[in-house]
């Protein structure tokens, strides 16, 4: 009986106190994955979405998804992480959370935005909304917008 609790106790403690604001969380299960080249402009989208269950909120399930957008030579342009996080049983509040990373031809980091946005049903605010600036590798300023 012991045991049993051991390794229900180990992946709860996990996923309740390892939370990433903008990364995947440690267990989730992905439900698409897909990669669509453009005709035109030869840029080809890699998508890929994942559902979780987060312990503290025990309703519903969260989503996850990445997406990078690459040159015809695969060069890396943007990378966009986005995360769906719900709040609460019936009240339709929702935490979306999104990421993105800018590359240069180099591929090195230009920027990275971030912001979170707060729904509840047709109400929406931001709570956080902030870039970094980014120059030969090392963080030159941040602007809160």
């Amino acid at each position: 009986m012991k045991i049993y609790l051991h390794i229900l106790t180990i992946p709860t403690f996990l996923m309740v106190c390892i939370s990433c604001t903008y990364q995947r969380p440690l267990f989730s299960i992905r439900t698409f994955s897909k990669e669509n080249t453009d005709s035109i402009t030869g840029q080809i989208k890699s998508t890929k979405g994942y559902n979780y269950w987060s312990i503290k909120k025990m309703t519903r399930l969260g989503g996850y998804s990445k997406i990078i957008i690459m040159d015809s030579v695969r060069n890396k342009i943007t990378t966009s992480y986005s995360k769906r996080n719900p709040l609460h049983i019936h009240d339709g509040n929702i935490r979306y959370y999104k990421k993105v990373c800018y590359y240069s031809a180099s591929g090195e980091i230009e920027k990275i935005t971030k912001y979170i946005n707060q729904n509840h049903y047709r109400f929406s605010r931001k709570i956080i909304d902030k870039t970094i600036y980014y120059q030969n590798g090392k963080r030159i300023k941040s602007l809160h917008e």
